[in-house]
């Protein structure tokens, strides 16, 4: 944030106003500099607030002075000396969790919470429908950039056959049926609930 410190004017009760402007050109280029806009609506105020729209620009204020007819005031104006070059904003960063023996679903879970992405590796059968985590990197505890991605290896699951079938919402409303808790029949490797069989 960046705060005004109004300049000496004669008398010292006159009116001021501070326009915030940004700038593209150089540390000596004043030329570029247009009113900051926000929401449509000109930057006024002893204070601002730098936006990262505003990245690889230059702020500065215009301070005018108001003073003749309170309807048509004439502005005598004075400006700031030019900030530095605006900087990117950092990137956020997280602790990576730990996984390690925890089914891989739920670290595809806590990672999309967090802003990272997974990249996945199996490795041999776990014999497991949802196989628990052997490796990851980074480890537990590291701290790393949102948007970075997290390795994790797992053994291979079992075939979905055997897991449950996920149904398309028309015929189940989406629900991840279970072999172990059903009854229904049995058409092939699927089970399929006894309404869609006999309606």
């Amino acid at each position: 944030m960046l705060t005004v410190v109004p300049g000496t004017w004669s008398p010292d009760d006159v009116p001021l106003v501070h326009i915030w402007q940004s700038c593209s050109g150089g540390a000596e280029d004043t030329d570029s500099c247009t009113d900051v806009t926000l929401g449509g609506a000109t930057a006024i105020g002893e204070t601002f607030t730098i936006s990262t729209e505003l990245e690889g620009q230059r702020i500065r204020v215009r301070e005018s002075a108001l003073s003749g007819d309170e309807d048509d005031p004439e502005a005598t104006d004075q400006f700031s000396e030019l900030t530095g070059v605006v900087a990117p904003a950092p990137i956020p960063q997280v602790v990576v969790p730990g996984f390690l023996g925890e089914p891989r679903s739920i670290a595809f879970q806590q990672l999309a919470a967090l802003g990272l992405t997974v990249t996945l590796e199996e490795v041999g059968q776990s014999g497991e429908c949802d196989p628990r985590v052997e490796v990851q990197d980074p480890s537990a505890g590291a701290q790393v950039d949102v948007g970075s991605s997290v390795r994790i290896s797992t053994g291979r699951p079992r075939p979905f056959f055997e897991c449950g079938f996920p149904f398309p919402p028309i015929f189940d409303g989406g629900v991840f049926l279970d072999l172990d808790d059903l009854d229904d029949p049995i058409i092939g490797d699927f089970r399929l609930p006894e309404r869609l069989i006999n309606p």
